[in-house]
């Protein structure tokens, strides 16, 4: 996605009548898929609801039981397949089998090749019969070709449950992804319903619009042993708020308008070290900068730069496939290192690490961070210096050092760019006097590998974004010495 646009909309065509599977190749080969039994309700074991698993001999089923029809849509229990390590999004897609009893349906979550992610889902008499038992089981299987999900998917998850309002039971056993057995866990997972809200993975795959509005929660937090400034940005989004105190409150000072705001955030562990949103579920578009409002262009006090932590959320009112979205752009330099950690809420954030495989390689991403100015290449969620579409910097600010022979790098116009106004504007002119130049930009991303945005479905939001200062950029003489980082590509 490119960078000077991030926050329109992506569309995809939502596909609700397929399912599918996948396999994952990695080094050690296929990874391993599990399948668990899950209950949706405010307790295990309710009157509602009941899930586990049981072992009649011969067969060791899944059982799945719904004993009434007055809930939200979404608060049903059943079986989740995922892959055994969750921060992996397994990559082929062939076939799913299986044996049952009773009436259900099968439901995947998938990343599309417009990436954005799709929910589907299919009755299990839409399946192909292969079989059927003595002991009244029927086999089915179902493939990517008669069930039309898209080439170049990636599959999330797959969910198998009693239809919406149904009552009764199903049976679910012999479950086979690719013709590969899939490994049963005999533990249940329990996922709690907030206020009658759909709960655990179905929440997370259903069709768009059965996802309830939540509110998309975020905090800031100063996480350095030193006061800093913060200033906070709104972009002009149609149905986003335009005024910063109605996103973080009259903490939040107006600076000359109410698009920009400014706050200090005491030292880690004292109070006022952090702020959350008030906002609910209103739609927020913005950014954060540390020490200054945010610019585009070298300065003598930042010749590095600027970092920014930028967000929208809650922005489900555009409709369509409209994304809620999370980066931390170094587009135009580093002055501060930010952190985001996403946790809760109705879908995954997911990136997009690999469009050579056949479907796309995307993973699920909780934590992000940048890094100092030059080692940002191939880090998840971050825009690396110059890289304004994230694998190349077309269209980065003219007011950068030029890249041709005898151009001018201490020019606040060099030869080719527009001109960026007159001194005093926002966002403010170039320096020039340079002391010392700005570096130059180096190369992006491999174009194959177009990770810096990370984002989820705004239909099925909800849950918590933390974005912490962890200080300023190394090159500043009080850098704080960042630990190796954990999230690289």
């Amino acid at each position: 996605m490119k960078k000077l646009a991030k926050f329109s909309v992506l569309s995809a065509a939502v596909t609700l009548s397929v399912i599918g599977v996948w396999s994952l190749a990695n080094a050690s080969g296929q990874e391993q898929m599990l399948a668990s039994p899950f209950i949706a309700a405010d307790q295990p074991e309710t009157a509602k609801f009941a899930s586990n698993v049981v072992s009649t001999g011969k067969r060791n089923p899944f059982s799945v039981s719904t004993r009434t029809s007055n809930f939200s849509q979404g608060e049903y229990s059943g079986v989740l397949i995922e892959s055994q390590n969750r921060s992996i999004t397994p990559r082929g897609l062939d076939t799913l089998g299986f044996s049952y009893k009773g009436n259900g349906e099968a439901i995947i979550e998938y990343t599309g090749p417009q990436m954005v992610i799709n929910r589907a889902t299919a009755k299990f008499g839409s399946g192909k019969s292969l079989d059927s038992s003595p002991d009244g089981f029927k086999k089915v299987s179902f493939n990517t070709s008669e069930l039309g999900i898209p080439a170049n998917s990636s599959i999330h998850k797959i969910v198998i449950a009693p239809p919406p309002g149904g009552v009764g039971r199903i049976l679910v056993d012999e479950i086979t992804l690719n013709g590969d057995p899939v490994k049963k866990a005999l533990h249940t997972v329990f996922y709690k319903v907030v206020s009658s809200s759909p709960s655990g993975p179905l929440a997370a795959v259903a069709a768009p619009g059965s996802c309830p509005p939540q509110a998309t929660l975020v905090t800031l937090k100063n996480s350095t042993n030193r006061p800093v400034q913060i200033f906070f940005t709104l972009g002009v989004v149609n149905g986003c708020l335009q005024d910063v105190q109605a996103v973080f409150g009259p903490n939040m000072q107006h600076v000359g308008g109410p698009l920009i705001g400014s706050i200090t955030l005491a030292p880690q562990g004292s109070p006022g070290d952090s702020i959350s949103s008030i906002s609910g579920n209103a739609c927020v578009s913005g950014s954060f900068s540390a020490d200054s409002v945010r610019f585009n262009c070298a300065t003598d006090k930042f010749p590095n730069g600027q970092s920014l932590a930028e967000f929208i959320v809650n922005n489900f009112g555009q409709g369509g496939s409209s994304q809620e979205t999370v980066d931390i752009s170094c587009v135009t330099g580093v002055n501060a290192i930010w952190q985001f950690t996403m946790d809760g809420g109705q879908s995954d954030w997911t990136t997009t690490k690999d469009t050579r495989t056949t479907p796309h390689k995307t993973e699920v991403v909780r934590k992000m961070r940048n890094d100092q100015l030059f080692n940002n290449i191939g880090s998840i969620g971050v825009f690396p210096f110059g890289c304004t579409n994230c694998s190349d910097n077309a269209g980065v600010p003219c007011c950068a050092p030029g890249t041709n022979p005898g151009s001018d790098p201490n020019s606040s116009n060099p030869p080719g760019c527009a001109n960026q106004g007159p001194p005093g504007t926002f966002p403010p002119a170039p320096s020039t006097q340079w002391n010392p130049n700005p570096p130059h930009y180096p190369t992006c991303n491999p174009t194959y590998a177009p990770i810096c945005n990370v984002q989820r479905p705004s239909s099925c939001n909800g849950g918590t974004i933390l974005i912490e200062y962890l200080g300023p950029g190394p090159s500043n003489k009080k850098a704080l010495v960042i630990p190796p980082k954990q999230y690289q590509y």
